[in-house]
C-alpha cells in the first residue's frame, strides 16, 4: 500500500512538473507574440525596421524568384546590371541564411522571416530555462533566466535589424553540454558540445567568436578554481600550461605589432560599434517606461549612430539578483572551505580537487561576464590621460571582418541572467515559502523585468506588401528593362536596401547595388548628378532604359553621398532623359541618350563623392587623384578636358596633366574655379589624367570608413568636350 502511495505521489509530482513547465513555455510564447508584434500575423508584416531587415527579405525573395525562373542565384544578375552582385555579404551566416532561404522557397519570404524570428526568440528562452533548471534545480529561477535572456533590449533591438543575431539559443545549449561534459567526464557530451559550437558559429559567426571565447574562459576558470597545483602530479602540467599561455599571449602581441600598419586594418568600425560602460547601466532610449530617464544622454552619446549596437541594458532587477548571488557565495566561502576539506577525503573520481564544482560554475560565469565586458569595449581608451589598449585592439588583427564588438554584450547578458537565477533560487530556497507564494514572487519579478526591458509601444512594424504607385506602374511595363533609381545611393545605405526590397514588387532589373571596389561602383560615383549632361550617356552604357527619380529622398540628406538636402528640380534634369510618367513622389524618365563613347572614372586617390545642395557632385582627395578617361572610339580624338575644383580648406596650388602632355599649374582657391586642359589627344582605351593639389587638409563629413576624412581638394565630374 505504501508503494502504491509513493507511485501515486510520484505520478502527481511529474504531472505538476509538466503543468508548471507548460505554463512557463506558454508564457514565453505569449511574450514572444507581444514583443515581436506583428510577426505573429505572418503574412504581410514583420517585426523590423527599414534597413538590414529589408535586405534580408530581398535576399530570401531573390532565391525563390531565381529558382522559379531558372536564373543562377549567385551572383545576382538583376542588380548592379550589367556587372552583377556577389551574395557573400548575405551568406556569411550559413545556416541562418540557408534556413531562411529554404523556408522562403517553401512559403513566402514574409512568412519564412516571421516563423524564423518567432522560433528564435522562443528557443532562446527555452534553452536558457533548461540550462538554469539543471544548474539551480529551481523552476522559478529558470523561468526568470529565460525571460532575461530572450527579451532583453539587445534581443529586441537586434531582432528588428539583424535576424541572425537572435539565434542565441545555441549559447545556453553549448554551455549546458560543456558543463555536463566537465561534470561527468563524458566523451559523448564533449562531442555534442563541439557539435553545438559548430552549429552556433554557422548560425552566426559573431557567436562562434563570442561562444568560443566564453567557453575557453569558463573552462580555464573552473580548472584554476580546482587548485590543480595541489594535486601531487599536477605541478608539471600547471607549469607547462602557464608557459603555453605566456608564450601564446606574447606571440599574439608580436603578431599585432607586426601588422599594426597593415593597410587592411581599419579600426574605425570597432570604435563606432563597440560598447561603452553606460550602455549596460542606462535604460534603453526606446524603453516604454524608463526611456525618458536616459534618452537625452544616450542620443547625445550615440557612438556609431546605430541604437541597436548600444542596446546592452542589463536591467536593475537582474543585476540586483546577480550581485546578491555573488555576495552570498562570497559570504559562504568559509562553509565552502569546510566542504572542500570533506571532499578531499573522498576517493576519485567521486570528487574533484579544490572548491566544490557547483560553486565554481557561477564564479566562472562571473569571470566570463567580466571578460566579455572588456572585449565589448573600444580598442583603446584614455584613463587619466594615459592611452590604454583593450582586448578588441588585439583581436581585430586576426578577425578584421568583425567590427561590432558591442555584440560581446550578449556574453555579459548571459552571465548576468544565470547569476540572477542563482540569486532568485537562493531567495526562494527557504522552506517557509509556499508554492503559491513562489509563483507570485516569480510573476512579480518577471513583470518588473519586462517593464525594464520593454521597448513597446511603439511596435517595430515593417510592411512587406505595400506598393507605391510608381513601382506598381513599373511592374506593368512590358519586357524586362533595366532601371536606375535616383538618388543613386551607396551600396550600404539603408535606403539602397529599400530599392532592393521593392524589386520584389516590380521585378525589373536594377543598376543600383554595386559592390564596393568594383568597376560598377566606380561608374556609380560619376553618375550621382542627374543634372550632369554626361550622366544619361553613362547610364546608357549600363543598359538603362528607365530612370526613376524619387524627390522626397533627395530632401532627406544625411546619406553617404547626398549629405545635404537637395532640392530636386525636374527642370534641371540632364538632356537625354525624357519624362514619361509623373506621380506624387516619383518621376519616371526614359533614357533616350546615345551610349557614351568617352567616360571619366575616378580610379585612385578620391574618396566617396559628395552631392551638394544644388545637385552637383564633388570628389574629395587628400592631394593626388587619378582619373581614367576611357574611350571606346575607334580612332584618336582631340578634345578639351574640363573640370571645376576648389580647396577644401585654405587655398593652395593645383597641377594637372595627362600622359604625353604638359602639366598645367595654377592657383587653387576656396571657391569653385574651372580648369581646362586644351587640345588633348584621347586615344582608344585608357587615358590617365592626374590631378595634384597642395592645399592644407580640411575635414569633409560623411564618407565611408570614417565619420570625417581629410581632403585637400574637391573636384567636379570631368567633362570631355570634343573639338571639331
Amino acid at each position: 500500500m505504501a508503494e502504491d502511495d509513493l507511485r501515486v505521489k510520484d505520478k502527481m509530482r511529474r504531472r505538476t512538473s509538466l503543468i508548471g513547465e507548460a505554463l512557463v513555455f506558454l508564457s514565453y510564447a505569449s511574450i514572444v507574440a507581444v514583443m515581436t508584434w506583428p510577426a505573429i500575423t505572418l503574412t504581410s508584416r514583420t517585426y523590423g525596421q527599414r534597413g538590414d531587415a529589408m535586405g534580408t527579405l530581398w535576399d530570401m525573395w531573390w532565391f525563390k524568384f531565381a529558382a522559379a525562373n531558372h536564373i543562377p542565384a549567385n551572383p545576382v544578375t538583376w542588380v548592379s546590371v550589367p556587372f552583377g552582385k556577389t551574395m557573400a555579404a548575405y551568406s556569411r551566416d550559413l545556416l541562418s541564411t540557408s534556413t531562411l532561404r529554404g523556408l522562403s522557397i517553401a512559403t513566402t519570404e514574409t512568412v519564412a522571416y516571421n516563423v524564423f524570428l518567432l522560433f528564435a526568440y522562443f528557443l532562446a528562452a527555452a534553452a536558457m530555462y533548461f540550462l538554469v533548471r539543471r544548474l539551480t534545480k529551481s523552476r522559478p529561477a529558470a523561468a526568470i533566466a529565460g525571460l532575461i535572456f530572450a527579451f532583453s533590449p539587445y534581443m529586441l533591438m537586434q531582432g528588428k535589424e539583424h535576424i541572425s543575431l537572435v539565434t542565441v539559443a545555441w549559447l545556453p545549449v553549448f554551455f549546458y553540454l560543456m558543463i555536463r561534459a566537465w561534470q561527468e567526464r563524458s566523451i559523448l557530451f564533449s562531442i555534442l558540445c563541439a557539435a553545438s559550437f559548430v552549429l552556433m558559429a554557422l548560425f552566426n559567426f559573431h557567436y562562434g567568436l563570442i561562444g568560443g571565447t566564453m567557453g575557453a574562459v569558463f573552462l580555464l576558470s573552473v580548472w584554476l578554481m580546482g587548485k590543480p597545483w595541489k594535486s601531487p602530479r599536477a605541478t608539471s602540467t600547471v607549469v607547462i600550461s602557464v608557459l603555453v599561455i605566456i608564450v601564446g599571449v606574447a606571440g599574439l602581441l608580436v603578431f599585432a605589432y607586426v601588422r599594426r600598419g597593415a593597410a587592411s586594418i581599419d579600426l574605425t568600425g570597432t570604435y563606432l560599434y563597440s560598447a561603452r560602460p553606460w550602455d549596460y547601466l542606462l535604460p534603453h532610449a526606446d524603453a516604454a517606461v524608463l526611456g525618458w530617464t536616459s534618452r537625452g544622454f544616450i542620443f547625445s552619446h550615440l557612438h556609431g549612430g546605430f541604437l541597436s549596437e548600444s542596446s546592452l541594458f542589463l536591467g536593475y532587477v537582474p543585476l540586483g539578483f546577480a550581485v546578491f548571488a555573488l555576495v552570498r557565495i562570497w559570504r559562504d566561502r568559509g562553509r565552502r572551505r569546510l566542504e572542500a576539506k570533506q571532499i578531499d577525503a573522498d576517493p576519485l573520481p567521486a570528487r574533484v580537487a579544490g572548491v566544490k564544482p557547483a560553486t565554481r560554475i557561477p564564479l566562472a560565469l562571473a569571470v566570463c561576464g567580466g571578460i566579455c565586458f572588456l572585449l565589448s569595449m573600444p580598442p583603446t581608451a584614455s584613463i587619466l590621460g594615459v592611452k590604454v589598449y583593450l582586448p578588441s585592439y588585439l583581436i581585430h588583427f586576426f578577425v578584421p571582418e568583425v567590427r561590432a564588438y558591442a555584440r560581446f554584450g550578449i556574453g555579459v547578458l548571459f552571465s548576468v541572467a544565470v547569476l540572477a537565477a542563482y540569486g532568485i533560487s537562493m531567495l526562494l530556497e527557504k522552506k517557509w515559502w509556499s508554492r503559491w507564494n513562489k509563483v507570485l514572487v516569480t510573476v512579480v519579478i518577471g513583470l518588473l523585468i519586462l517593464v525594464e526591458f520593454s521597448i513597446v509601444p511603439p511596435f517595430h512594424s515593417l510592411s512587406t506588401g505595400n506598393v507605391t504607385d510608381y513601382y506598381r506602374w513599373l511592374k506593368n511595363v512590358p519586357g524586362n528593362p533595366v532601371v536606375a533609381v535616383y538618388p543613386f545611393f551607396y551600396t550600404d545605405d539603408f535606403q539602397n536596401y529599400d530599392y532592393f526590397f521593392n524589386q520584389r514588387h516590380h521585378e525589373k532589373r536594377l543598376v543600383n547595388g554595386s559592390d564596393l571596389e568594383t568597376e560598377a561602383e566606380t561608374i556609380r560615383q560619376v553618375s550621382l548628378d542627374i543634372t550632369n549632361p554626361a550622366t544619361p550617356g553613362t547610364l546608357k552604357t549600363l543598359g538603362v532604359r528607365y530612370v526613376l527619380a524619387i524627390p522626397s529622398l533627395y530632401r532627406e540628406g544625411n546619406h553617404v553621398n547626398y549629405i545635404d538636402p537637395v532640392a530636386f528640380n525636374p527642370d534641371k534634369v540632364a538632356p537625354g532623359l525624357k519624362k514619361v510618367k509623373e506621380f506624387k513622389d516619383g518621376i519616371v524618365y526614359e533614357d533616350v541618350a546615345p551610349r557614351a563613347e568617352v567616360t571619366s572614372l575616378f580610379t585612385a586617390g578620391a574618396e566617396q563623392p559628395i552631392v551638394h545642395a544644388d545637385g552637383t557632385a564633388w570628389h574629395p582627395s587628400e592631394g593626388t587623384m587619378s582619373v581614367n578617361i576611357r574611350s571606346k572610339l575607334k580612332a584618336t580624338a582631340v578634345a578639351n578636358v574640363e573640370f571645376e575644383a576648389y580647396a577644401a580648406g585654405r587655398e593652395g596650388r593645383i597641377a594637372f596633366g595627362m600622359e604625353g602632355t604638359g602639366t598645367v599649374a595654377s592657383r587653387l582657391q576656396v571657391w569653385p574655379r574651372r580648369f581646362t586642359l586644351e587640345s588633348v589627344s584621347i586615344r582608344p582605351g585608357d587615358n590617365i589624367l592626374t590631378i595634384k593639389a597642395d592645399a592644407p587638409l580640411a575635414q569633409v563629413t560623411e564618407v565611408p570608413g570614417a565619420t570625417t576624412v581629410g581632403a585637400s581638394v574637391m573636384v567636379s565630374d570631368i567633362e570631355v568636350v570634343s573639338k571639331p
